[in-house]
């Protein structure tokens, strides 16, 4: 069913809307400006649920957002161009991109300084990228931010930048 034109404005909360679905649509036309909990919204869990989840989201305004753990977790095609986002107001990316395993674009612009928590954020992905200039000042929790298991983490890149003494 085609949902692309649903009037999405007035929407606060979209945290699970499509978990551990097959859902794989274009979406590029909803209106997200108000929403501030967008947790696991392509996502899925268990061991062998992945979410088909690959369209574009270029132009969503995610700029009131809080939360954005999970959004993508085990989305394990997502690798769409995200870069634009205003992730200013984000406090939790926890397992963002966790299993995420073809994620690889540029968030070097990301402004990730009200973020307080990092856990899993890159888990198993293909993410490669320039972070340095990321301000992690705040971050409390970076568990396994880039970890892995027996799928391994591509990340190899500069850190020396980052203020982790919080």
């Amino acid at each position: 069913q085609d949902i692309s034109n649903w009037d999405t404005s007035r929407c606060l909360k979209f945290d699970g809307l499509f978990w551990n679905s097959k859902f794989n649509n274009d979406l590029l036309n909803w209106d997200v400006s108000e929403v501030i909990d967008m947790g696991g919204v392509f996502g899925s869990g268990g061991t062998d649920i992945f979410s088909p989840f690959n369209q574009e989201l270029s132009e969503w305004d995610v700029s009131s957002c809080k939360t954005i753990k999970g959004m993508f977790q085990r989305a394990k095609e997502f690798n769409q161009s995200i870069e634009r986002w205003d992730v200013s107001q984000v406090t939790d990316m926890s397992s963002l991109f966790f299993n995420a395993f073809s994620f690889n674009q540029d968030l070097s612009n990301w402004d990730t300084s009200s973020c307080l928590n990092f856990n899993s954020f890159f888990w198993n992905s293909k993410f490669n990228s320039h972070v340095l200039n990321w301000d992690v000042s705040k971050v409390t929790n970076m568990t396994g931010v880039f970890g892995t298991d027996d799928r391994g983490t591509q990340f190899n890149q500069e850190l020396s930048e980052w203020d982790v003494s919080s």
